[in-house]
Order: structure tokens, then C-alpha cells, then sequence
């Protein structure tokens, strides 16, 4: 039998599960916004231009030494043929002859940027940019959240928002299955309490965490990192938030078992802590090689994870299939409750005053902790593994871990020194990790996110921005 030592002492309030050190009921209106933002990037269509002339200019002589217009009108610049094309009256367009069909969407170089070449001066020129409509969620409390601005959740919703094909098991006190945020998104419940499969909430944390990570895009209330997933409802804990380690290991004992028997990737909340030994990291380790994906709250005791760990988020410094997440308010700096540590903590995420689902009614409540910081890279990684579900355990950490928003007031808490940052890793893409780290010795040093210099890795991490 489990010593106490080996209880979760998780009750409402008193101790860091629930996260709320404070709490308020939150009225419809204007969040806090965050005061600082990650770096904006240009994204251009490769090898091509578009130039506009005044009326009669022969600006483009240079350029072309036939007639303007004419099929035939092309050049060599850099190894690379270009074709010159109007599309309509003073509008040209530079393309490379041998064009893709689909061509490739880069980050913008401005030592490959034709229109800076001295053969374009004199016309206005500006290399082809993606574009698209900026998408944002309709709930009608999405303004109070502020962590998603927080983590550039707005600008990756434009190229991710679902995560149809992979599960996202919150480990918890259950999910409130009727709550409108929530309803018809859970496939599946198990209760390692009873050992049944009615896992509905009865304190509240667990379906408050299942909708920052999965809140459904609907019109009404909040919105999850992903606007809609296939949740499990697993719950642990009892109507006091209270657990033990061995309630826990047959809770992640079912999901892999799940995991292997539906051939699906898992991606693991676990809003708790601090228990655990050899045996809950035996069943966290099992999932490596089934697909699961675990997610860690550092914890509320505002101390050192390397000195004191606080399993499962800890293991992430032994297992890579493990992620451990502190916690930001809304200045960008360490929440006074958070964990932290320069080797057992991985990132931190927003974690302060952030709005949830109230369990057992269609109300929402405002919570502080870790707990409310973790679901938000849960979220984010059932997005990227929707993107890319060849991604091994290694690669989607590093596609999380390596993109964060750099803060220096982050390098003493956080081993990648940064911030969660969804744009960043949506935009980014799974590299093979020695090619990664030498990317990351290529890059320009500077206070900003810059391209990465060498041909080589242009070509291997594209479009990988610096970490």
C-alpha cells in the first residue's frame, strides 16, 4: 500500500490542483491585455515579384531588354531563370520559368530580395506575400482571455484550429459533459476511482482545464488553444481534488492501453502534482513508443523542481515524451506561486486570471495556477500532432520547446528561457534534431527572431524560425 508521502494532497484551494489562490466570476467585457508580444515575420512567395510603373516608364529596360510584355522576356539572375509577365495595365509579375505548381511559402530574406538588386531601382517592386483573412473565434467571451494573445494563439489559428485525429486525455476530477463548451467533444470516460466508465466532474479543475485546451468554437463563452478535439475524460481525483499515485497509474495505464488499441496519438493534461516514483514514470514511459504525450504542471509551491522534482512533470528531464509548464501572469513575468526550473521546467504558458468553464452549469469562473497554465501547450500540441502525426515524441517537444517567445526574465526559470508561442510552432516544422541544433548555431544573434544565414539550413529547417 501507498504511504501518505505517496497521497495527493489536492484539495480545492489549499494546495495547487485547482490553481486558485484566487478566484472571481468574470462579466462579459475587456481583458488585460498582455504587455508584450512575440516578433512578427514576412512570409513570400519563393522567387516571386510584383512591380508596378507609371504610365510611359521605361524603369524596366534594365531589367528586360525586350519589349515589355512580350512572352519570351526573361533573365538569368543568380542561377535562376525569371520570366517577366504584365497582368494588367503598369502590373508586372517576376516568376522563376520553371515555376511549381504549388510554390514553396517562405520566410522573407532580404539578401534574396530581387527587388533591393540595383536592376530594380526605379520601379515600385515588393516581393509576392501570403496573405490570407485573419481568423478569430466568435465566442462571446473570447475578449477575456488573455492568455491566448498571450501565446499568439489569434495569428496560428490561421493556419491550425482543429485536431480532429488525435485524443486529448484530461487526467483529472472528470469533465463536465453537458456543459455547452464542452458537449459532444468527449469519445470516451474512465474512472480509475470506481473502475467504471462514468467519469463526470464533481469539484470543477478538470472540465475548467478541458476547456482552455479544447473549448469549442461556438458562439458562446470561452475558446480552447485547439477549437475542438477529441476528449477522454479521466478521472483520478474526487469531489475534493484529492488522488492517489495509484489512481493515477491506472488512469494512464487505460490511455495507453487506448492509445495502442485505436492507433492514436494522446496528448496527456495533468493539471497535478507532486507524487511519484519509479513506477507512475514506468506507465508515463510506456507511452514513448504508443504515441502518448504527457504534459505537466510545474506546481504552486513557488519552489525549484530541480532541487524538490514534482512528478509527472518532472520526468520531462529524463523522458522526452514529457513536457513540465510554469506559470505567467499577465506582465510576462513568473506568476509568485509557480515552480520553476532551469532543467526540470521546459516553458512557461499564461497561468493568471485566465477564464474557464464552470462545471455543472453554463457559467464560466476566472482561476489562477500552473493547473490553468499547462492546458494551454496541451492544446497547442493536439494541434501540431494534427499537422503533422508522423511526429515522434522528441520532434513535437522540440517544435514546442525550441519556438518559444525568447524573455530574458525567463533564463533563470525555464530551460528554453521563453514563453509558449503557437504561431511560431504551427509555422514550424518536425527537423531531424542534430540538423535543428545546428541551425540554431547558424542563427544571427540578435534581439530579434532573424532567418537562419546558411544554404544548408535554409534548405533542411525551412521554415523554422530562431529559437
Amino acid at each position: 500500500m501507498k504511504t501518505l508521502s505517496n497521497t495527493f494532497l489536492l484539495s480545492s484551494c489549499l494546495l495547487w490542483l485547482v490553481g486558485c489562490s484566487s478566484f472571481s466570476f468574470l462579466q462579459r467585457g475587456t481583458a488585460v491585455e498582455p504587455t508584450f508580444k512575440p516578433q512578427d515575420t514576412r512570409e513570400v512567395i519563393e522567387g516571386e515579384y510584383v512591380i508596378v510603373t507609371k504610365p510611359g516608364s521605361t524603369a524596366l529596360g534594365a531589367y528586360c531588354p525586350w519589349e515589355v510584355g512580350q512572352d519570351d522576356c526573361s533573365k538569368i539572375i543568380n542561377g535562376t531563370e525569371y520570366t517577366l509577365v504584365e497582368t494588367a495595365s503598369g502590373v508586372y509579375e517576376i516568376r522563376p520559368r520553371n515555376r511549381a505548381a504549388s510554390p514553396r511559402v517562405l520566410e522573407y530574406d532580404p539578401d534574396n530580395d530581387l527587388c533591393l538588386k540595383p536592376e530594380m531601382e526605379g520601379v515600385a517592386c515588393e516581393p509576392v506575400e501570403k496573405v490570407q483573412i485573419q481568423t478569430l473565434p466568435d465566442d462571446d467571451l473570447y475578449s477575456q482571455l488573455w492568455g491566448m494573445g498571450a501565446i499568439q494563439a489569434p495569428d496560428a489559428w490561421d493556419i491550425a484550429r482543429f485536431s480532429d485525429n488525435v485524443v486529448v486525455a484530461v487526467v483529472d476530477t472528470g469533465i463536465d459533459r453537458n456543459h455547452p463548451d464542452i458537449k459532444g467533444s468527449i469519445i470516451g470516460e474512465y474512472n480509475a476511482i470506481t473502475t467504471s466508465n462514468d467519469a463526470r466532474d464533481d469539484h470543477g479543475h478538470g472540465t475548467h482545464v478541458a476547456s482552455t485546451a479544447c473549448g469549442l468554437s461556438n458562439g458562446y463563452g470561452v475558446v480552447g488553444v485547439s477549437w475542438r478535439c477529441n476528449l477522454l475524460s479521466v478521472k483520478f481525483l474526487d469531489s475534493n481534488g484529492s488522488g492517489t499515485t495509484a489512481s493515477a497509474i491506472k488512469a494512464i495505464k487505460f490511455i495507453n492501453d487506448y492509445a495502442k488499441s485505436n492507433n492514436v496519438h494522446v496528448v496527456v493534461n495533468h493539471s497535478w502534482g507532486c507524487g511519484g516514483g519509479a513506477a507512475l514514470k514506468a506507465v508515463v514511459d510506456e507511452g514513448l513508443g504508443i504515441g502518448v504525450f504527457h504534459v505537466g504542471a510545474a506546481g504552486n509551491s513557488g519552489k525549484n523542481n530541480d532541487k524538490f522534482p514534482c512528478f509527472p512533470g518532472s520526468y520531462s528531464t529524463s523522458l522526452q515524451n514529457v513536457i513540465a509548464v510554469a506559470a505567467l501572469n499577465q506582465q510576462g513575468k513568473k506568476a509568485g506561486f509557480s515552480n520553476y526550473g532551469k532543467t526540470a521546467v521546459q516553458l512557461a504558458a499564461p497561468g493568471v486570471g485566465i477564464l474557464g468553464a464552470k462545471y455543472g452549469t453554463d457559467g464560466y469562473v476566472s482561476w489562477n495556477g500552473t493547473s490553468m497554465a499547462t492546458p494551454h501547450v496541451t492544446g497547442l500540441a493536439a494541434l501540431l500532432l494534427s499537422q503533422h502525426p508522423e511526429m515522434s515524441a522528441s520532434q513535437l517537444r522540440s517544435l514546442i520547446v525550441d519556438f518559444v517567445h525568447k524573455d530574458s526574465r525567463w533564463d533563470d526559470y525555464v530551460s528554453s528561457g521563453g514563453v509558449l508561442n503557437a504561431f511560431a510552432s504551427v509555422r514550424g516544422k518536425p527537423c531531424d534534431k542534430e540538423m535543428l541544433k545546428f541551425c540554431r548555431k547558424s542563427c544571427v544573434s540578435t534581439h530579434k527572431c532573424k532567418y537562419f544565414p546558411t544554404r544548408k539550413c535554409r534548405k533542411a529547417c525551412r521554415p523554422i524560425w530562431c529559437p
